[in-house]
């Protein structure tokens, strides 16, 4: 099987294009997901 991994889980590669595709349609989107991710990345920076 193959995989990519992602800051939190890995992803087949399908997954991987349908969430590049969205994001080229709507660009607000991926600006939500990245703001996600940081915010996660800051939670587990803060609780170490």
């Amino acid at each position: 099987m193959n995989g990519i991994l992602s800051a939190t889980r890995m992803m087949k590669g399908h997954e991987v294009r349908k969430r590049c595709a969205v994001a080229k349609k709507h660009p607000e989107i991926l600006e939500a997901m990245e703001s996600e991710a940081k915010q996660r990345l800051r939670e587990l920076n803060s609780s170490k």
